[in-house]
């Protein structure tokens, strides 16, 4: 072999080893706590030696999330090569997105992160997804290869939101029992009646406004703009003059960003378990507390807190170690709603199980709810009320 042609692939597997050990600094500490000293640190490289494969960090990101999102799309194309008849393809494919979700740290750093990238890095990476969704619904065997319809979509982006929504908890599972659990949620997914009848009156959406008290405009603010820019793209000044008050008032209400932060991220966990508690109490069957707690999250999901939910996947990471334990207590507890309702009305099922449902569900309406496309379909919110119950039917 030629002198250069070994040097260039022993350059590209040290690069895939850079960006492998910066995808799970990324994902255990977030992206803006990680320098490039750190990246070289976790393989053992000097700072300067890193600038040899990678000149900045934006470019490492930007790596890692390019190979986490052809690792799944190898899963599509693997299982779209395939001769199988579509009902194998889709247990093929299904399979493999098992093992790698459940076999791989990081894999959903591109969900998180994906804001840092550059607008012309957007463009690319929303064309690489057009590519991962095409491919992921002709694996399913939704389709016949070409763009997608608006269902095919919707159910193709359903069973990704069922197999990443577990992924954070996927430490916590047994994961052969977990993997044909959510085989059996993908597959109600595909099959089941998006036009069936009956399903809830979901409440229109409400207009944004603006609230006439300070710290409501400043909260209000906040999540707008760490929603739509991120929290570390956007300064104290910019929330100031969003809200339309002094630097110096906001310092009144808050000691800074971060606190400023877990405020809006504690507003939207109590504001979940308040809202769903108090429609609890006005259920008389296991069925209905159940269907309660799916509508109310849809409800919410589709309005008030789509941009918390958002922020809460994001952002959470940035708060001090004791901040966010809380929150993430909080979001324990509110897991804990949905398994207690499930194992109510299915009591056949092991608690673990149930679990696995209520996380596989959760994380199908995050999903879809941050997808603007998907949000926009009219008739979206009785779409995901029948896509949950065919996911907690599995």
């Amino acid at each position: 072999m030629p002198q250069p042609a070994r040097r260039h692939e022993q350059s590209s597997v040290r690069r895939q080893q850079l960006s492998q050990a910066a995808a799970r600094l990324f994902t255990d500490r977030g992206y803006h706590n990680v320098s490039m000293d750190d990246v070289a640190s976790a393989v053992g490289l000097t700072g300067p030696a890193l600038y040899r494969h990678f000149r900045k960090k934006n470019d490492i990101l930007v790596q890692a999330i390019s190979e986490q999102l052809a690792a799944v799309e190898a899963v599509a194309v693997r299982a779209g090569a395939a001769e199988l008849a579509p009902e194998k393809r889709a247990e093929m494919f299904l399979a493999e997105l098992g093992d790698l979700v459940f076999g791989r740290e990081g894999v959903l750093l591109w969900k998180r992160e994906r804001r840092e990238l550059s607008a012309e890095q957007q463009n690319q990476f929303r064309s690489k997804l057009d590519d991962l969704l095409r491919l992921t619904a002709y694996a399913l065997g939704l389709s016949d290869g070409a763009r997608p319809s608006g269902e095919q979509e919707l159910r193709s982006w359903s069973v990704m939101g069922i197999y990443f929504g577990t992924a954070p908890g996927r430490k916590r599972m047994e994961n052969t029992s977990a993997k044909r659990l959510l085989q059996r949620a993908a597959h109600n997914v595909l099959e089941c009646d998006l036009d069936a009848a009956p399903a809830p009156t979901v409440a229109p959406l409400q207009q944004e406004r603006r609230p006439p008290g300070r710290r409501e405009r400043i909260l209000s603010t906040a999540t707008r703009l760490f929603h739509t820019q991120s929290y570390h793209a956007v300064g104290i000044e910019d929330i100031a003059s969003g809200s339309d008050t002094a630097i110096a008032t906001f310092y009144q209400y808050f000691g800074g960003k971060a606190e400023l932060l877990q405020a809006v991220l504690n507003r939207g966990a109590e504001g979940l378990h308040y809202v769903t508690n108090h429609r609890l109490s006005s259920a008389t069957t296991s069925q209905d507390a159940l269907d309660i707690i799916v509508s109310t999250l849809i409800e919410l999901a589709l309005g008030p807190h789509q941009p918390i939910l958002a922020i809460l996947a994001a952002d959470l990471i940035y708060l001090p170690d004791t901040a966010q334990e809380s929150i993430r207590m909080s979001e324990r507890e509110y897991i804990d709603e949905w398994v207690d309702a499930i194992l109510a009305v299915r009591p056949e099922l092991a608690a673990p199980h149930a679990r696995v449902l209520a996380q596989a569900a959760i994380g199908l309406v995050t999903d879809l709810t941050q997808t603007q496309g998907m949000r926009a379909r009219p008739g979206i919110a009785i779409e995901l009320y029948r896509l949950v119950w065919a996911v907690l039917f599995a």
